[in-house]
């Protein structure tokens, strides 16, 4: 083979697998730069950085914030995201982020793969590969931190096998500030190997002792961050023992963690995670091939480690020991926090984030070396192109080349008008509340601070999820409040300027993800009881206290509700009339605000009547139907039901009959599918 053809064949492979990957990427995250279009996990890692692009937004001192600051923002990923924030949106700064993330990995994978001395071929078929699998894609999907386990995996791995000793160390130090469910492998494998190392070579101890103190006191500080910085009244992440003790870590509920997925459950799930199919293309081989469990893909990373195996009889300097080394000590690590559960992260990220792209470079790595070794006389370059072709060809032709759509995002258009209201006639400083779903996304597409919401309801720190429950307790105590008294008590101590009203939450009671959970449902279903069939103070809400109205949703300025409480108190009757009039009208949309009413109801100096409880003053708001809500007559004051004290926060399901066992199904109320998220897990 000529040097011409051999330059040929070396860039325009380069340039076949560079167009590939550009290609997936651009498909993948084409979604992330519609409008109104999120990463549902942003609504929880992404929102706090409108700090650094919007002046004044989310300042410190509110519990959110705060929270999401400490519990999203890792030493290394904090100013990276706060210094692209400065300068664009911070949605389109994590999705930057994100897509070099996603870049990133199989060019650290390719570089690791060349590291063992396998050939270009070989090393560039380990990185299709891994952009091939849109399990890949779905698992770092957001742009945060969570993003950067593989390219962390990856850039370790690279460095350790080109043999750069401290760019291991830096890369370990990376690990540990970004993501430091990866960094437990990596400082595993490594340690032995320095151990090993020092037991062997003589020279230089000292310095590898120092090395050892400087690359150990880093991991261990920066992987620390979040507990060096969470307030002392959080208290500590629990461990699993506790965290079986508590309703929400069980199914169904917040955080469905316990019991832990058993061991060979987890293990398969993630060596298989390679070969997830997208767009199979050879029908009924590979439907059997998925249905048995990867077994032919499978088969070739295993044929290739056995062979490489032999072939380091002839050459044992060769073999790369380091990459099954990391791969045996994805498996230590996550046993290990099993063990320690909660309190180093979630088990199964440990291999999750790390296993895939080990198993992809080892196996391209194993296979060239075999067949370098077997076939010592042919040309390097060739074996590499047989490996690659060995190796990758069957995984495309059986799993798909991974250009299918793989939905990560999620469109959240429908209640534009209501973001961008809000954005435009609403004090930066505004403090929302309402129902929890509204509130996860005002933070997002309006930039404004929420009292409560489901993304950030984290059961991991009893001290933190015992003051988000009892946020959200007394939340839907005012939200389905009887009397209007009750709601401006709620505003006033929780410093509440405006309240989203989801009118069809007084019909249907709130079942699904980004909803209501167990226990807390339960707790509140009596607040919802008292004002299905009653007339309750935000439903309808005065026609002069709501400042916005569309589709489902009622915003209520908090001000304009406390003058009408007061005009509604300060009338008297003017006949012996048992009905509170109302005038006619039609409540604002989008565009504007509602008119001022014609008319303010009677109430009884006593106490506040039923009708006191929700005021009408022109009309009323509209029922969800559309029509006008008939006004209820006067009679004896209806005061607030008392909510009782919550009897199963933190007991397990079965204490109490009230508390279902099963989680939410298709067919419940499930308007935000992000159950289960990535994002859900303790210090990362």
């Amino acid at each position: 083979m000529s040097e011409m053809t051999k330059r040929l064949a070396f860039w325009t492979s380069t340039a076949l697998v560079a167009a590939y990957v550009l290609y997936v990427t651009a498909v993948r995250f084409a979604p992330a730069f519609a409008p109104y279009v999120a990463e549902t996990d942003w609504k929880q890692a992404v929102w706090q950085y409108y700090r650094y692009y919007v002046k004044g937004a989310f300042p410190s001192g509110q519990m959110l914030t705060d929270y999401a600051f400490i519990y999203h923002g890792q030493p290394v990923y904090w100013p990276l995201m706060a210094t692209l924030s400065t300068f664009i949106d911070p949605r389109y700064a994590a999705t930057a982020l994100n897509i070099f993330a996603f870049v990133g990995t199989p060019v650290f994978a390719y570089f690791a793969v060349r590291g063992t001395k396998a050939g270009h071929y070989a090393a560039l078929a380990a990185a299709a590969l891994i952009v091939r699998d849109d399990m890949f894609f779905k698992l770092t999907a957001g742009g945060y931190a969570r993003s950067f386990g593989p390219i962390l995996v990856c850039f370790f791995l690279a460095a350790w096998l080109n043999k750069r000793r401290k760019l291991t160390m830096v890369a370990l130090a990376l690990a540990a500030g970004t993501y430091p469910s990866v960094a437990i492998p990596c400082c595993l494998a490594w340690g032995i190997s320095e151990l090993y190392e020092f037991a062997v070579v003589k020279e230089g101890r000292l310095r590898r002792v120092v090395e050892w103190g400087i690359t150990g006191a880093a991991v261990i500080l920066l992987a620390e961050a979040q507990n060096l910085r969470a307030p002392d009244w959080w208290g500590p992440v629990v461990w699993y023992e506790e965290a079986a003790d508590m309703a929400a870590f069980h199914g169904g509920q917040r955080m469905p963690l316990v019991p832990l997925p058993a061991i060979g459950s987890n293990v398969w799930t993630n060596l298989l995670v390679l070969f997830t199919p997208n767009g199979p293309v050879l029908g009924g081989l590979s439907a059997w091939n998925t249905g048995h469990k990867h077994v032919l893909e499978l088969a070739l990373v295993a044929i290739g480690f056995g062979l490489a195996l032999v072939a380091v009889r002839k050459t044992p300097k060769e073999f790369p020991w380091r990459i099954p080394l990391t791969f045996a000590m994805g498996f230590v690590g996550y046993m290990l926090v099993r063990w320690l559960a909660f309190k180093l992260f979630i088990p199964h990220r440990v291999i999750a984030h790390s296993w895939p792209y080990i198993i992809a470079i080892f196996a391209l790595a194993s296979w060239d070396l075999a067949l370098r070794t077997f076939f010592a006389k042919r040309s390097p370059l060739v074996m590499s192109a047989v490996a690659a072709a060995v190796v990758a060809m069957p995984v495309f032709f059986l799993s798909g080349f991974g250009v299918e759509k793989v939905g990560a995002y999620r469109s959240y258009a429908k209640d534009a008008k209501l973001y961008q209201w809000i954005e435009k006639h609403t004090p930066l400083q505004a403090q929302f509340a309402g129902n929890l779903q509204p509130m996860d996304e005002i933070p997002l597409f309006s930039k404004r601070q929420v009292y409560a919401n489901w993304k950030l309801a984290h059961p991991f720190r009893k001290g933190y999820w015992d003051a988000i429950e009892k946020r959200i307790v007394k939340m839907y105590d005012a939200y389905y409040a009887v009397n209007v008294d009750d709601v401006l008590r709620f505003a006033d101590e929780e410093k509440i300027d405006y309240f989203i009203v989801d009118r069809t939450r007084f019909e249907k009671y709130e079942r699904g993800d980004g909803q209501l959970f167990e226990p807390l449902r339960s707790e509140i279903q009596p607040f919802f009881d008292r004002c299905k069939n009653n007339p309750c103070a935000l439903n309808p809400a005065p026609r002069d206290a709501i400042v916005f109205h569309n589709n489902n949703y009622d915003v209520i300025d908090i001000k304009k509700l406390k003058k009408a409480a007061r005009d509604a108190s300060s009338a008297t009757p003017t006949s012996n009339d048992t009905s509170i009039g109302t005038s006619s009208g039609t409540p604002s949309t989008s565009t504007g605000t509602p008119s001022t009413s014609s008319g303010t109801p009677s109430t009884s100096g006593a106490s506040p009547s039923t009708s006191g409880a929700s005021p009408s003053t022109s009309g009323g708001t509209p029922s969800t139907s559309g029509a006008s809500p008939s006004t209820p007559p006067m009679g004896p004051s209806m005061a607030p039901a008392t909510p009782a004290k919550p009897s199963s926060r933190g007991r397990i399901p079965g204490e109490r009959s009230t508390v279902p066992t099963r989680a939410p199904t298709e067919s419940d109320d499930d308007d935000d599918n992000d159950k289960g998220s990535a994002g859900d897990g303790a210090n990362e």
